[in-house]
Formats: C-alpha cells, sequence, structure tokens
C-alpha cells in the first residue's frame, strides 16, 4: 500500500485516471468480472471490492488489465496497483508493476510507468496547511 500526502480530492484523482484511459469500476457485489480479448480468446478477471477504496481498470497488452485502487484519507492519498491473473478459475494473484519487463510481460512495465506518474502527479498537491 502507498501512501502519499496531497490535497487531491476524489474526484480529482478520477479525472487524472480517465485521462489515462482509465475506467471506474461501480461494484454491484462483493466481486466484479471483467472480460477483455487476446488473439480472439475471452480473458476473465475477478476483481474483489476494497471497502471505501475506488477501483480503476485499464485494459493493457496481451489482454491483461492494469488496476488501480485509491482512496483518501486523512490527507493523504491512499493506493495500490497490481494488474490481476485469474488462475484456474479459483486463485487472484496480483502482480506488482515492474520498472523493467520481459515481452510477454511488458503490462507490467507500463503498469509501472503509470504508477510513476501518478506518483509526480499527487507529488505536485499542495501540501495541507496544518491548522492549530
Amino acid at each position: 500500500m502507498n501512501s502519499i500526502d496531497g490535497d487531491f480530492s476524489n474526484m480529482d484523482i478520477g479525472r487524472w485516471f480517465q485521462s489515462k484511459g482509465f475506467e471506474k469500476i461501480e461494484f454491484n457485489t462483493k466481486k466484479e468480472y471483467i472480460s477483455t480479448e487476446w488473439l480472439d480468446e475471452a480473458i476473465r478477471f475477478k476483481l474483489i471490492k476494497v471497502e471505501n477504496f475506488d477501483t480503476f481498470i485499464k485494459s493493457a497488452f496481451g489482454g491483461s488489465i492494469l488496476v488501480f485502487e485509491c482512496k483518501k484519507e486523512d490527507g493523504n492519498i491512499k493506493y495500490t496497483c497490481y494488474a490481476p491473473i485469474w488462475l484456474f478459475g479459483i486463485w487472484t494473484i496480483k502482480l506488482k508493476f515492474k520498472k523493467q519487463a520481459s515481452y510477454l510481460f511488458k503490462y507490467l512495465k507500463e503498469g509501472y510507468e503509470i504508477k510513476e506518474e501518478f506518483d509526480h502527479y499527487i507529488h505536485s498537491a499542495p501540501k495541507r496547511k496544518q491548522r492549530f
């Protein structure tokens, strides 16, 4: 979990992700199933709702998806980011983004670059003023 001090609203964060091609997931239940395609094959993902977090997804190389889960709390923006894999329709594994990745996993590099952009965006936020 990443936590960065900044004075952004949830709306600001949502707009930033939308400008990068992400969409916000509205969960109808605790689980949401997402499908993408690669080489004419359907690829399914299972996302589990994290309470009080907004979930943003974007399709990436190879039919994969990039996931950012964010919330604003006490003047901090807390987020986690990963690329999920759903093994055998049972286990969901959350792969961390990587600065360098092989060709088949280049979506992890793409995720890393977006994470770096997001960190830069959040660091550009005006710091909260202390109130006494």
